[in-house]
């Protein structure tokens, strides 16, 4: 099957690790299909990527003003799209606007899903979403979306619409022993992150030492708290396996990396979301809990009892068994090219 891929992220672009990012189920893809992917880069080449071919298109405007990096990928893929079985932008903000009978979109956050945002930035999700999104959604043959809770302003589309999850490299992120002197709570990533909550956690548990891994204009100044920003694939990975408990107070429950990259490691998981649901969680775990407000504090110190007692090492297998049974990427790679060939 010859597939032709949309990418706003790419290895080389990305703020995502290369580990985790959506772009990885091309490298499941390519292990039996003829890929090409197209993406913006500085300056328009073509290379050969472990396989994959990859066409640079260089925006006319360099940052991504009006779009000008998505409309590129979007007005290059439409000269080459000739040929292909499947056209799938992986980022649904990619506007291929050409017919094809059989083009694919992902869907990874939505506009109505954000709250807090700036007006400006408001503004620019609305645009994203009525002059490319959905005009996108009107060609796609099927449109992926990597939570249930992206359909709310999309109901036209429901018919279209099919959930499948992130997934994550169930190989890269898995258990390592690593000595920690103390223990600590771990939270990585800035993405929905209800930050007001998680200070309050903080101040609620001055006893507990957190570890706060790349989020952005988060002014806590405690002794209690270290912060990371930068970090390589490799630090971030000890973290994980160091932290006694990985914890995630969000404002919205989207796909979520590092929630991911802790459930490929084992590690006991306490998060919030507005309605105590999340799609990632669909089997009762007993070391992964969605917690309220009142009772987060009190869960992260049941765990903090637990974590080292020999039941423990059971249960963090059967995490780690949870996330490669469910969100490994060749599991991720069949879900989708099963809806391909339907």
């Amino acid at each position: 099957m010859k597939i032709l891929f949309l990418a706003y992220q790419w290895s080389v672009n990305t703020h995502v690790s290369c580990y985790s990012g959506y772009q990885y189920l091309v490298r499941c893809a390519a292990k039996e299909n003829n890929c090409t992917v197209v993406t913006w880069g500085k300056e328009n080449r073509v290379s050969n990527e472990n396989g994959i071919n990859v066409h640079y298109v260089k925006p006319f405007i360099n940052k991504d003003f009006f779009f000008s990096k998505r409309f590129a990928i979007s007005r290059y893929a439409a000269r080459i799209d000739k040929g292909f079985d499947v056209v799938h932008a992986l980022h649904s903000e990619c506007g291929y606007f050409q017919k094809h009978q059989n083009f694919f979109a992902t869907l990874h956050v939505s506009y109505y899903i954000y709250k807090g945002k700036s007006f400006f930035e408001k503004v620019f999700l609305f645009l994203k979403l009525n002059l490319i999104e959905k005009k996108v959604f009107k060609g796609c043959k099927k449109i992926f979306i990597l939570s249930n809770n992206l359909t709310q302003g999309l109901e036209k589309f429901n018919s279209k619409m099919k959930f499948i999850p992130h997934g994550i490299n169930t190989e890269y992120w898995k258990p390592e022993h690593i000595e920690s002197k103390e223990k600590y709570l771990l939270s990585v990533g800035n993405h929905g992150v209800d930050k007001e909550f998680l200070k309050t956690i903080i101040l609620d548990n001055p006893e507990v030492k957190f570890i706060i891994v790349g989020l952005r204009n988060f002014n806590c100044n405690l002794g209690n708290v270290q912060q990371f920003h930068n970090i390589s694939n490799e630090q971030l990975k000890k973290l994980y396996c160091g932290c006694s408990v990985f914890i995630k107070p969000m404002k919205f429950a989207a796909a979520n990396n590092s929630i991911l990259e802790a459930l490929s490691v084992g590690k006991p998981i306490i998060i919030s979301t507005p309605d105590g649901k999340y799609d990632y969680f669909i089997e009762n775990l007993p070391f992964v809990k969605i917690a309220f407000k009142d009772d987060f504090s009190i869960t992260i110190k049941r765990f903090l009892e637990l974590v080292n007692k020999e039941d423990f090492v059971v249960q963090s297998k059967f995490i780690r068994d949870y996330a490669i049974r469910n969100f490994d990427w060749s599991v991720i790679w069949k879900a989708t090219h099963e809806c391909y060939i339907q």
